[in-house]
């Protein structure tokens, strides 16, 4: 974690991004767009449910016109460009599912931006998220953004994570997952399962007339006795 005053924003975000971009960077104040607006869009719903999606930036002739995956990136061009605000986001949520599809957006010559369409990648990349190969197409090196929950979203450079904000923190590139919300998050099911079964264990031992020793709340496997 970085950054460890005070509470940290999209332009936060935007400035660390620009300041360790592979390569050129694109302009500030547009990374400061592109963020701000994807944040807003993060804390809104969709029928009850939380959006989430990826964007990207960049222009239609960055992707080929035909070809689809699971080897090629697929281009869908909307007959109007959109406006790229937090609500049409929310809107193309359902159409971009995020394991597949990126809403794509450009900036015209005043750092304006807009929705042109969309671009759809297969969920192969997800295999290089899980360590494994043959992730099918990759992105091109420009900005994307991956808006995982409410406040949590990454700048990325392609596929390659550049920084996180989450919690109002600023995250690197090299990332302590067991600082993250997300991965004890992801098990707490399994966690409750653990609680529960720990819970039966210790009512049969002590009506047994056996004295278990407290759990700590953040144990993540087995029990104790004493």
């Amino acid at each position: 974690m970085l950054d460890e005053g005070g509470h940290k924003y999209p332009e936060d975000l935007a400035r660390f991004a620009f300041e360790r971009w592979p390569g050129t960077p694109p302009a500030r104040e547009v990374l400061e767009r592109v963020y701000s607006t994807c944040y807003q869009a993060s804390h809104l719903s969709e029928e009850g449910r939380p959006v989430t999606f990826r964007a990207i930036l960049a222009e239609p002739d960055a992707f080929p016109r035909h070809g689809g995956p699971p080897r090629e990136l697929h281009r869908l061009e909307f007959v109007r460009a959109m406006a790229f605000e937090p609500r049409e986001l929310r809107r193309l949520t359902q159409a971009a599912d995020f394991s597949r599809s990126l809403i794509a957006a450009s900036a015209d010559g005043d750092g304006r931006l807009s929705i042109w369409g969309l671009i759809h990648q297969g969920p192969r990349w997800l295999q290089d998220v899980v360590g494994g190969r043959g992730g099918g197409p990759e992105l091109p090196p420009v900005p994307v953004v991956h808006v995982l929950a409410p406040g949590r979203i990454e700048a990325r450079c392609g596929p390659e994570l550049v920084g996180r904000l989450e919690r109002g923190k600023l995250w690197g590139t090299r990332l302590d997952v067991f600082e993250s919300r997300w991965l004890p998050d992801s098990f707490e099911d399994l966690q409750e399962e653990q609680r529960r079964l720990i819970a039966t264990a210790r009512e049969r031992a002590e009506a047994g007339g056996e004295r278990w020793a407290p759990i700590d709340p953040d144990c993540r496997a087995g029990s104790a006795s004493a």
